[in-house]
């Protein structure tokens, strides 16, 4: 054996050898575009959270606006040694209305939504405005009890005015101008004016016309009505005259309007349903103010008696009638009496089934559950 070649090492032959590969153009390239994707994305996230957070800080504002200056606006009237006196009157217009027109210039979706809480916020204002107006009027007190028959016929002279009649007959200025259908303070010399007993409105009855439906009309209690004009013995005949003690005229609320044509309530909520059941125009606001505005609207009637068709509504703050603060709406479908009570079967949305489904109930007594019943008249 050669000595060389026993001592000569080994020659290594590489079999296989992974190499690495450089990072090309291609590979730089696919990795800038996934950066690109991932900013472009969180961009998107970026804009999106901030427009939602846009949209709760307008809505915000504009709820705390219809909240802080409805209160305000709401009138505070303070008591004194000397009466009622008027330390912020309403503004001509609300800050409800003022809400409405930042939701619709800023195109906030919830824009449905706070113009029916503007509509509930006027309408109650307006009522508001009328009571706290017949409170604040000088309230004449008599031990002789007025009849119909104590309306009196004047024929005006110079130098009268509304007030010096309303100050010589014992009355509010308001009571004579309703009942004689003026619209203004001027008197001329020789003008026929009916007086009226007491504050409150000479009525001339028209065809159609019930107690329930006048009473409800001009706000005032129907069993003085009734009494008053001895109508539990008669009927009411068109052309006759009535007296409407303490009326209060639906002319005075004159920001209030309706809208047809569409469905103005959002969807999911009692409202919703019982205006596309009933046909309930926009403008009525909340469920809770849902009569008092009926009973405003030209068409509408309002009644304690059910019908089936008709829309069952209450403020929610009796008893275990439905609604809560917000009050409730419903749609009569069946009416039953038994035992001299009435019965009333009534489907609702967002009630008996839960938000945006459709419940219907068993047999419940009507005044129970619901404050009025409101239907059209044909």
């Amino acid at each position: 054996m050669d000595i060389k070649s026993v001592n000569k090492p080994k020659k290594l032959v590489a079999t296989h050898v992974t190499k690495r590969p450089a990072l090309g153009a291609g590979f730089k390239a696919n990795n800038q575009s996934r950066r690109r994707k991932k900013r472009s994305i969180s961009h998107k996230k970026t804009v999106r959270y901030g427009l939602l957070v846009a949209n709760l800080a307008v809505f915000l504002v504009v709820g705390s606006m219809i909240i802080f200056f409805s209160d305000s606006n709401a009138a505070d009237y303070t008591m004194s040694k000397d009466g009622i006196s008027q330390t912020n009157p309403l503004d001509e217009l609300s800050a409800a209305d003022i809400a409405v027109n930042v939701a619709k210039v800023t195109n906030l979706p919830e824009t449905n939504s706070v113009i029916n809480f503007a509509d509930t916020v006027n309408s109650e204002l307006e009522t508001y405005t009328l009571n706290t107006e017949t409170a604040r009027l000088p309230q004449i007190l008599s031990a002789d009890i007025k009849t119909l028959a104590d309306i009196k016929e004047y024929i005006t002279v110079p130098g009268d005015t509304i007030a010096s009649l309303a100050t010589k007959f014992g009355v509010t200025s308001d009571s004579i101008k309703w009942s004689n259908d003026l619209t203004s303070d001027d008197l001329d010399p020789g003008t026929k004016l009916l007086i009226p007993p007491m504050n409150g409105m000479i009525y001339t009855i028209r065809s159609g016309d019930t107690p329930e439906k006048v009473a409800q009309l001009y706000q005032i209690s129907l069993s003085q009505l009734i009494v008053f004009n001895d109508l539990e013995n008669s009927s009411m005949i068109p052309g006759h005259r009535i007296f409407l003690p303490n009326a209060q005229k639906p002319s005075s609320a004159s920001n209030f309007a309706v809208r047809y044509g569409y469905n103005g309530y959002d969807p999911g909520w009692c409202t919703y349903y019982a205006s596309a059941r009933g046909g309930a125009p926009g403008g009525w606001g909340h469920a809770r103010t849902w009569a008092v505005n009926a009973a405003r609207t030209p068409g509408w009637f309002v009644s304690k008696v059910p019908v089936p068709g008709a829309i069952a509504q209450t403020t929610g703050i009796a008893g275990d009638r439905v609604g809560g603060s917000w009050g409730h709406v419903g749609v009569v479908e069946q009416v039953k009496e038994e035992n001299g009570q009435i019965f009333i079967k009534y489907s609702d949305m967002n009630g008996l089934a839960g938000f945006n489904r459709v419940g219907h109930s068993d047999w419940v007594p009507a005044l129970s559950k619901f404050q009025n019943f409101i239907y059209r008249i044909e």
